[in-house]
């Protein structure tokens, strides 16, 4: 079907935001051919077969933010301009709006990714994006997987001292059923840390195990379903939590951010345990 097709190339992983204020208009995209991006789904303007939108490279040490432009009739894109972004400030930039070369989309590139997103939104119905119930909507459904999650039941002898983030990728229908859920979490892969990347999936899936649908999407939605991406951030670190926001676009993606942050309650309860997990290690890891 159509939706595995796009869904494949919809590949969610997690990394790392250099820019914060990026954090909650930007979607993480990946190729076929191993190359991956960021899209602003804020970004997304459609006129007729003309597509606008910006997509974000990030390197080392800066983010390459490109303003594109791609014809959905005969599958061409542009790079309309080009800055360059260090430590959240622009560092360069390039115009070629009056030079403009248009080339064409191959399959299983990142601009073939981008452009099965596009696909996907150019039909769709914006003039319902904007109605107070899709607010309504989100904040409910944000607040139901918000409560959904515990993860600090997930942490074991080995875990990452960092953010944890994951991303969820739902594909809900008008009748609220869940066409497609996946999960994808790189945010560290070392050996040492496979039970707990394996346990924090499973406390994220615990929520949608549990729930067989969710809520219809609002009365006034003529379309047949909708994009939504659950970024999950555990922050193990002392470091501030994003906002939990979430934002809806006008080609009906919405993208939510979940987080919690370590408990020191938890932390004093596993104090309490030591000793206990001290006897383990003699017994069974030496």
């Amino acid at each position: 079907m159509k939706i595995k097709y796009f869904l494949l190339i919809l590949f969610i992983f997690s990394f790392n935001l250099i820019n914060t204020a990026f954090a909650e208009n930007w979607i993480p995209v990946k190729s076929d051919n191993g190359k991956v991006a960021e899209l602003d789904i804020q970004s997304i303007k459609v006129d007729g077969n003309i597509v606008k939108y910006n997509i974000k490279q990030a390197t080392l040490d800066k983010d390459m933010v490109y303003r594109m432009i791609t014809n959905y009739k005969n599958k061409t894109t542009a790079i309309v301009s080009m800055e360059i972004r260090q430590n959240g400030k622009q560092v360069g930039f390039e115009d070629y709006s009056n030079k403009l070369k248009y080339v064409a989309i191959k399959n299983g590139t990142l601009n073939d990714a981008v452009y099965q997103i596009l696909e996907y939104s150019k039909d769709f119905d914006n003039t319902c994006a904007k109605s107070p119930e899709w607010d309504k909507y989100f904040k409910k459904l944000q607040s139901k997987i918000q409560r959904g999650w515990h993860p600090n039941t997930v942490l074991g002898r080995h875990y990452p001292k960092e953010h944890v983030t994951a991303y969820v990728t739902l594909v809900i229908d008008k009748d609220g059923n869940i066409l497609y859920r996946g999960y994808e979490n790189n945010t560290n892969t070392a050996n040492k840390y496979q039970n707990f990347n394996a346990n924090f999936e499973q406390e994220i899936n615990k929520f949608y195990e549990k729930v067989n649908k969710l809520d219809p999407l609002p009365s006034n939605f003529n379309g047949n379903k909708i994009i939504v991406i659950v970024k999950y951030e555990y922050t193990i670190a002392k470091d501030p939590l994003y906002p939990q926001k979430f934002r809806w676009s006008e080609v009906g993606i919405s993208y939510m951010i979940c987080n919690k942050k370590y408990s020191g309650l938890y932390a004093i309860m596993r104090l309490l345990f030591l000793p206990v997990e001290f006897v383990y290690i003699i017994l069974f890891d030496w």
